[in-house]
């Protein structure tokens, strides 16, 4: 049998050291896992910083797109008052084209007439609707055929004819219109005179027709009348 002697403290020497690796280890752990979670988190903060400024794009981005897009809105506004404007104007143009014409057309008949009838002539009666509902613009025109070398004078009446409450009625021009006299309407004239006014519709009137008579005055004066139908 051999015997071997150990110096005392030995065993104590031995679990130092172990406990130490212990210690040694664990501390090497800690330190790992210390280092891992920092670069974890520095990733992760990396990777907020990126979303934010990616949002920050996108919110610059956005702002961007709102202001291209009321531009365009003000554009369009703007596109969209000038065609408004440039339909008004050619409407005028339009109007103020006829309005020649139709001056033309008074003239000639004047001037060079093609009817074998001379004397006073209901030439015309025009209405033309406003933009204010049940009122209308009127246009009566009274010319001398032939001989204009000496005047025409008398009165003219104006009657528009039409139903209201399922009734026929009446009604003189001097009580729809405050452009002609309340009494009557005269004229005096050698070529041609017009009267012109607005008419407002009363309530629950419908027209039908407008008869106007022209009076002369004079001894072999004739009386002369025409019937209009009413232009909607």
């Amino acid at each position: 049998m051999e015997i071997v002697y150990r110096r005392p403290g030995y065993r104590l020497r031995i679990l130092g050291i172990f406990l130490l690796l212990i210690a040694l280890f664990s501390a090497g752990f800690y330190q790992l896992g210390a280092w891992q979670q920092t670069q974890g988190l520095g990733v992760g903060l990396n990777k907020d910083l990126t979303l934010s400024q990616q949002l920050q794009l996108l919110g610059q981005e956005n702002e961007q797109l709102k202001q291209q897009l009321a531009v365009a809105e003000r554009g369009q506004a703007i596109d969209q008052q000038a065609l408004q404007e440039a339909q008004r104007e050619i409407s005028g143009l339009q109007e103020q084209l006829q309005s020649e014409r139709n001056e033309l057309a008074l003239f000639r008949t004047i001037v060079a007439p093609e009817e074998s009838e001379t004397g006073l002539q209901i030439q015309r009666f025009q209405l033309t609707p406003t933009r204010i509902e049940d009122r209308w613009r009127f246009n009566l025109v009274l010319t001398q055929i032939g001989d204009n070398t000496r005047f025409q004078s008398g009165n003219v009446t104006v009657m528009l004819l039409g139903e209201q409450e399922g009734e026929r009625k009446s009604l003189p021009l001097e009580t729809l219109s405050q452009d002609v006299d309340a009494n009557e309407i005269r004229f005096r004239f050698r070529y041609f005179q017009r009267v012109q006014g607005v008419l407002k519709l009363p309530p629950g009137f419908t027209p039908l027709e407008i008869v106007v008579s022209a009076n002369p005055e004079g001894a072999r004066a004739e009386k002369v009348e025409r019937v209009f139908d009413w232009q909607e």
